[in-house]
């Protein structure tokens, strides 16, 4: 075995014969940290499933950065093989470093034992929940809809509705506006922002008080392109979906396209596609999966209690019309799923043709939706184990890990917004979050978690001319509400 002290999940390789040799005069100490200097890349060992663009997203990294690093001409990974991760990437936004004594982990925020960190360096994939999110799911389990969780349909009755957004607090549309021209801010023509000021108890497991403020009374406005942001919708939809239907996220998804050509993917790359690299086509995907009333009606307005959100026409309409033979979400075509279980291939079901006889009205023909509509379904997601059972999306730990993974990614483009917000925050802030970009019109939905504060925020934002104008009021946001200006 090549000697080597290089650690591969965070457990060491055999010590060069000369540590021994060293170790026999007293040197060791020395010996282990010149043997050490070579050996500054941590390394990641392949697992099933994993691609490339996956986990490069979770450790925060570009792709071809990976791909440079290990020598690989292509994408093409083997199982067992060691990847290494580069130090820039390790202080990317994909992977939580220990915090030092000053700066206590989120588990000390809360009041509750944090476990002695694990010595030497170590790579973990972003997945814990500790780092994704809030509280523990603890013993939470995959949701039953409709009472039996059978794969012959669902029952409408199962799904409780929810009150919208408006029936909560209501929205403050002068506080916001006022603070941000009180620093000089002024606002494209077009510029509009919500946010939801969230306050947790000691333990962090309960809200004690939410805040909803918006710029000047922009927050239910729908006369604007959502683009790539609808696609939080789509994800939330198809993973209710499947939950519903016994099916895991690592499955694989057979799609019927035109002429009779099958399309194979998993689960949780095309959620990773669509969230991530914001792929129109996997976003696509997700609809058909969901199926057009399921996912506008049982989803969107029964169950996260939406009314200004509906997902009606694909994007790349061109590429997608060419692939199907459909220009319209409203037909969904048999789709066969091969349910995964901890790696292996289980039972193949099918899913029948479903064709939506529903009706959303949208004032843009594709999708249309409202800030608040956008930052309440981050709300969901993000605050899942503090909300009432009828808040929380009908799914379970593994939909809501792959979500919150998702968000949290680094994103090659559209961070804008976040971009902008983050210097605000000195001692630091997570952020999890889906933009989009289409027709001048850039967006954005995030959920800010600032270190050591039981404050939390969720931030929308579009604007038209785009880029400029999201990162101006951003920038100027985000001092608003690190220095408490929202009162």
């Amino acid at each position: 075995m090549p000697w080597s002290l290089r650690p591969t999940h965070g457990v060491p390789r055999r010590l060069h014969p000369l540590a021994g040799l060293l170790c026999r005069v007293g040197l060791v100490s020395g010996a282990l940290g010149l043997l050490a200097m070579p050996a500054l890349a941590e390394i990641y060992t392949v697992k099933r499933g994993d691609t490339l663009s996956r986990i490069a997203a979770r450790f925060g990294c570009d792709q071809t950065q990976l791909r440079a690093s290990n020598g690989m001409a292509t994408d093409a990974l083997q199982l067992g093989q060691s990847l290494q991760i580069p130090p820039g990437c390790l202080r990317g936004g994909g992977r939580t470093d220990p915090k030092s004594p000053s700066e206590p982990a989120h588990a000390a925020e809360t009041g509750r034992a944090q476990a002695p960190p694990t010595p030497g360096p170590r790579v973990e994939p972003l997945g814990d929940l500790d780092e994704l999110g809030e509280a523990r799911l603890g013993a939470l389990g995959r949701p039953v809809v409709g009472g039996s969780g059978n794969a012959g349909g669902q029952d409408d009755s199962a799904w409780v509705e929810t009150s919208p957004l408006t029936a909560r607090p209501d929205i403050d549309s002068n506080t916001l506006g006022a603070a941000m021209r009180a620093r000089g801010f002024e606002p494209a023509p077009a510029f509009k922002a919500l946010v939801i000021e969230i306050t947790l108890d000691d333990t962090g497991d309960q809200i004690e008080s939410e805040r909803i403020f918006d710029f000047d009374g922009t927050g239910r406005h729908t006369d604007w392109n959502p683009a790539s942001t609808v696609k939080l919708f789509a994800a939330i939809g198809a993973l209710e979906y499947t939950a519903s239907r016994g099916i895991a996220t690592q499955a694989e998804v057979t799609f019927q396209d035109a002429r009779d050509k099958a399309h194979t993917q998993r689960l949780d790359d095309i959620v990773e596609a669509a969230l991530i690299e914001s792929d129109n086509i996997a976003y696509d995907r997700l609809v058909q999966l969901a199926g057009y009333d399921f996912l506008n009606q049982q989803c969107i307005i029964n169950q996260l209690g939406l009314r200004q959100t509906a997902l009606n026409r694909p994007y790349a309409r061109h590429t997608w019309t060419q692939m199907t033979g459909l220009t319209h979400f409203r037909d969904s075509p048999p789709l066969l799923v091969a349910r995964a279980s901890r790696g292996r291939r289980g039972k193949t079901i099918q899913i029948p043709p479903r064709t939506g006889q529903g009706e959303f009205p949208c004032e843009r023909t594709a999708a249309c939706t409202s800030l608040a509509d956008l930052a309440e379904a981050m709300r969901r997601v993000m605050l899942f184990e503090q909300l009432a059972p009828a808040e929380r999306p009908r799914f379970g730990k593994p939909e809501l890990r792959l979500l919150r993974a998702a968000l949290k990614a680094v994103k090659k483009r559209g961070n804008d917004m976040v971009d902008a917000l983050r210097p605000a925050f000195r001692r630091g802030v997570s952020i999890y979050h889906k933009p989009g970009f289409a027709g001048s019109w850039m967006s954005d939905v995030a959920y800010l978690r600032p270190r050591n504060s039981n404050k939390r925020y969720v931030v929308a934002m579009a604007a038209y001319p785009g880029r400029t104008s999201v990162a101006q009021g951003a920038r100027v946001l985000g001092q608003v509400i690190a220095n408490g200006e929202l009162h």
